[in-house]
């Protein structure tokens, strides 16, 4: 089975020739390689590891930039020591993500004439300005991708299958689709813009109140929006044929589109002097991009729908404080399971993690957990993410 563990475990030198391989033929000089794909979101797919197959290092933040000559890992305070333990020092250096960030290695490195890659659906405008504002005092040049390099030179990539979707009834999430829809729009109308793009998998799923099982611990369908001000709504989703009916046959009709069709049903559909949303931490740099090409202009601004998500409904509220109370009762039973099995039998960290999750699948309604609990004793307590190894622990 393909996982972050086992695409990191393959690394070799070779996998860099293979990408520089590439970049020559991109002309480009640098690659700018975020952890996130177009999701904008922390959690990606195993085909689009492309940090972990680069580097080595799997954990779920941080962004690398490789050069002909260099690899430079960027992670944040949580990862000094794993990324140490899971990279090659001869091969990847590492900085700090927010102390030592990439536009001050740029300001420092970048050559004159260099061509500085990226992905302009998986790069943020925040990211992009950044670095584009050292790129323009070093003479150098952000270019964007024509296509994946990764398609080129990661031979062995993991295919990903289509979505299943779970609609939830009102029951369940408390508001229609078209109670929410009505409000982001209200909010567009008072931005005075025409379009609002959203690419996190948790406000759309929020938004058209669905789940999947896209990602390990986590239940969304992986998908992005193209929401019209005058009622277009576009879903852009890898769905089976009788899910993608079911959403396009619904009271709120949904066009929907594979994943691939994302930006050019964009470029479509945007006009001259309209004005298109899109989130600057959390959205892609092809929108501002494309409406501006066009002649019309970005508001580049949080998306609505993550505070509107956030503020939650009584049933939403009543469901929260059901799935910690039942928690809770799985924690009181672990804790006496504990205090006797440690005098009883030998108890190991992964031991523990399997007895938290028996007791949590005798819990009505539980479907799958959040993350993989961290069980962990001595100095494995220090770590953070840590997971108890196959052999116990």
């Amino acid at each position: 089975m393909t996982d972050v563990k086992t695409i990191a475990a393959g690394w070799e030198p070779s996998r860099l020739s293979a990408l520089r391989d590439v970049m020559s033929a991109m002309k480009l000089d640098a690659l700018v390689i975020p952890r996130w794909d177009e999701q904008q979101f922390e959690y990606v797919s195993f085909a689009n590891e492309r940090l972990a197959w680069t580097t080595g290092f799997t954990g779920s933040w941080g962004l690398s930039i490789v050069t002909h000559d260099d690899v430079i890992l960027f992670i944040d305070g949580r990862y000094p020591e794993q990324a140490a333990r899971e990279t090659n020092s001869d091969w990847v250096t590492l900085q700090h993500l927010y102390e030592e960030p990439p536009e001050n290695w740029l300001s420092q490195y970048a050559q004159a004439g260099w061509r500085v890659g990226f992905d302009s659906e998986v790069v943020t405008p925040d990211l992009y300005d950044r670095l584009q504002k050292v790129c323009e005092q070093k003479a150098a040049l952000m270019q964007p991708t024509a296509a994946d390099p990764f398609d080129q030179c990661w031979l062995d990539r993991p295919e990903t299958p289509p979505s299943e979707v779970l609609q939830l009834s009102a029951e369940w999430a408390g508001e229609s689709v078209a109670e929410k829809l009505a409000r982001v729009r209200e909010q567009m109308r008072v931005a005075e813009v025409a379009w609002l793009i959203e690419t996190q998998p948790d406000n759309v799923n929020w938004l058209l109140n669905i789940r999947g099982q896209d990602l390990p611990y986590c239940p969304v369908v992986r998908a992005r929006l193209l929401i019209g001000l005058e009622g277009e709504l576009h879903l852009f989703a890898d769905l089976t044929d009788g899910d993608a009916e079911a959403l396009a046959s619904a009271d709120l009709p949904i066009r929907c589109h594979a994943r691939a069709e994302f930006l050019n049903t964009l470029e479509q559909s945007i006009e001259a002097s309209q004005c298109l949303w899109v989130d600057p931490t959390q959205g892609p740099q092809c929108g501002r991009h494309t409406v501006e090409t066009v002649g019309g202009e970005a508001l580049i601004q949080r998306s609505p729908i993550t505070d509107l998500k956030a503020l939650k409904n009584e049933t939403e509220l009543r469901a929260l404080r059901s799935a910690c109370l039942s928690d809770s009762a799985v924690w009181v039973r672990l804790l006496h399971w504990l205090e006797s099995a440690v005098h009883t039998e030998a108890v190991t960290e992964l031991g523990v993690e399997e007895r938290i999750h028996q007791f949590r699948t005798e819990v009505d309604d539980y479907t799958a957990p959040s993350f993989r609990t961290i069980s962990a004793a001595d100095g494995n307590a220090s770590l953070a993410h840590y997971s108890a190894p196959a052999d116990g622990g």
